[in-house]
């Protein structure tokens, strides 16, 4: 997946589908799902609306904005901004 979001289409997709389009196990799919990934549950059968995923996961995401840094001489912790 990359930055743009997803088209909807109105197809849902099973967890082996989706598990192969994020490059995880099915395995990790069903502990996100239990921390609060959308999907949809059709009798036995688990589904996902690629769509939803895509805007759960990008208001999921951590991006760091200062990294700690410890002064050489005096040993205190100071923050430090990232550097592109």
């Amino acid at each position: 997946m990359n930055g743009d979001p997803p088209q909807r289409t109105g197809r849902l997709l099973s967890e082996q589908e989706l598990a192969k389009l994020l490059n995880i196990s099915v395995r990790h799919l069903m502990n996100l799902r239990k921390a609060g990934l959308p999907h949809l549950q059709l009798g036995v059968s688990i589904r996902y609306d690629l769509h939803e995923v895509f805007w759960h996961i990008r208001d999921q995401r951590m991006i760091p904005s200062r990294q700690p840094d410890r002064a050489a001489s005096t040993g205190e912790l100071r923050l430090q901004e990232d550097r592109p």
